[in-house]
């Protein structure tokens, strides 16, 4: 199978800067055994990505992704929005129409109960999205245990 991972630490005032995400993303990228496709970090690692119709060259380009960063109910935050609005989530995202069967969301409070519905229509496809509808810490080994 095929993985991609994306992290941002630095978010530029757009949220309170992380310390960890890059090595909790990295364990993972280097734990699984498949073909590495993409490891995007900081000002590099964009909303676009996961949204339609970019995904289909990225994050929907591979078998699983992993997200480590900041979260809010129903979305995943960057650090830069110059490309677009810097945030993605659920009415953003159309996963598995082209090749994604998973998605790991390590970021906090992103599968909130109250909004966990929302996430069906990105199913396109997508077998599981993991991730957090708590709070999580800036973990630098989850990825690997993960």
């Amino acid at each position: 199978g095929s993985i991609g991972v994306e992290w941002v630490n630095n978010y530029h005032g757009r949220a309170r800067d992380l310390r960890n995400c890059d090595e909790n993303a990295e364990r993972f990228y280097d734990e699984l055994d498949g073909t590495r496709e993409f490891n995007w970090g900081n000002d590099l690692a964009w909303d676009q990505d996961f949204e339609e119709p970019e995904d289909n060259y990225y994050v929907d380009d591979v078998d699983i992704v992993f997200f480590s960063g900041h979260g809010s109910p129903n979305s995943i935050l960057f650090g830069v929005d110059t490309n677009n609005n810097g945030t993605a989530g659920s009415s953003s995202m159309r996963l598995g129409d082209n090749d994604c069967e998973w998605i790991v969301l390590d970021a906090c409070q992103c599968l909130d109960e109250a909004h966990r519905l929302a996430w069906q229509a990105t199913f396109r496809g997508l077998h599981y999205i993991l991730g957090f509808h708590t709070n999580a810490d800036d973990s630098r080994n989850r990825g690997k245990y993960f």
